[in-house]
């Protein structure tokens, strides 16, 4: 419980210093100006409803609050407020709450909050594992991941940032491996990491990308010298194009190879499937040191505010680069709806329904998966 006293004290004055102190500066702004002020805040409420065996009736929200604050109002890029909450019949549930801030338009502060008591399931380790070897358990953890990104050059940009998460796990099977404590991590503890980004980016969107590519480099490093249990690292280098084909469609194209290194626990491996990695699969259902992934998704509009997408992809893990087998890589593909709930900077609302090799999934969440 004090972690998430203080996971929730930083993120109040992380997220709303820079917030009042705009306030301050709106406030004594003429009356003339207010007009042009509404235009710089835009927010939407989405209701979730739900069932599932392992969680029963559950229910939440999904939240976002846009605003721009600068005096280059309306070419600059909007700052972001980010909520999803979901609770369930069981006294489980998920919050993630995100802050973006862009100051200037040269300088990107985010803040990462998230905390959760939820079912999970575990595999095993490797690309082979099967169906019988599920073992389900509930993973609590308290997430806060503040970071600092800036523009370095036109196209370049580069950051910093530090995590600290505190995992505990709970209703472990009588007699699995989890309860073993063979699998490392299995015990719960804390992982805290600084982190270093590297980036080109020459898409026309921050949050849509309709043309051009962003190649996007992380290093994070744990280290019981700055309070982790574990030490190890964690590599990714994602690449991402997007092309504008003809009136609002769109074709995105995605490579992400991850690689983790050292004493890694188990939930901190790379991890296969979830709401943007080969949706379809359960977050987790194949883990490794390493992970490398190819999607692609097309986007069209509808009518009004609504559009819809196909995506596909391929992918698998090992445990390092040489054991990589195109002919073991697993497939994911599916469709979906968009809902633009912010149509200056095409904030879309996502319903995805997507399956793999017996297995299946449907997700709601903001933003697009890549």
């Amino acid at each position: 419980m004090k972690y998430l006293v203080r996971a929730l004290f930083l993120t109040v004055f992380l997220i709303w210093f820079p917030s009042c102190e705009r306030c301050a500066v709106l406030a004594s702004e003429q009356t003339a100006e207010k007009e042009s002020l509404k235009k710089r805040k835009k927010f939407f409420l989405f209701p979730i409803l739900f069932y599932t065996p392992e969680t029963t009736t559950g229910g939440g929200v999904v939240f976002n609050y846009s605003y721009w604050s600068g005096q280059d109002f309306p070419s600059e890029p909007p700052s972001n407020l980010n909520l999803v909450f979901v609770l369930t019949g069981n006294r489980q549930f998920n919050c993630e709450l995100k802050a973006d801030n862009v100051w200037k338009k040269t300088i990107f502060t985010s803040v990462d909050v998230r905390a959760s008591r939820y079912p999970d399931r575990f595999y095993g380790i490797g690309n082979d594992t099967s169906e019988s070897d599920e073992e389900k358990y509930t993973h609590s953890y308290v997430v806060v991941k503040p970071s600092i990104q800036g523009r370095v050059f036109p196209r370049f940009f580069a950051g910093a940032g530090y995590e600290f998460e505190y995992s505990t796990n709970s209703d472990l099977k009588d007699g699995g491996i989890l309860q073993s404590g063979e699998v490392r991590g299995s015990g719960g503890g804390v992982d805290s990491g600084i982190g270093f980004m590297f980036a080109y980016d020459t898409t026309d969107s921050r949050f849509y990308p309709t043309r051009g590519t962003r190649h996007l480099f992380t290093s994070w490093f744990y280290h019981h010298l700055i309070g982790s249990d574990y030490d190890f690292n964690r590599l990714t280098f994602d690449s991402r194009r997007y092309v504008s084909l003809f009136r609002d469609h769109v074709l995105a194209m995605q490579m992400q190879y991850t690689v983790t290194s050292g004493d890694v626990p188990f939930h901190m491996l790379s991890l296969f499937g979830g709401r943007n990695i080969m949706r379809g699969y359960f977050l987790g259902r194949y883990r490794d040191h390493n992970m490398l992934v190819f999607q692609a998704e097309y986007r069209l509009p509808l009518l009004w505010r609504i559009g819809a997408v196909g995506f596909a992809g391929v992918g698998d893990v090992a445990p390092d680069g040489k054991h990589f087998e195109l002919s073991e890589f697993k497939y994911s593909m599916g469709a979906g709806l968009r809902i633009t709930m912010n149509s200056r900077e095409k904030i879309n609302l996502r319903i995805d329904y997507a399956f793999g090799e017996d297995s299946r999934g449907l997700y709601v969440s903001l933003f697009e998966a890549f």
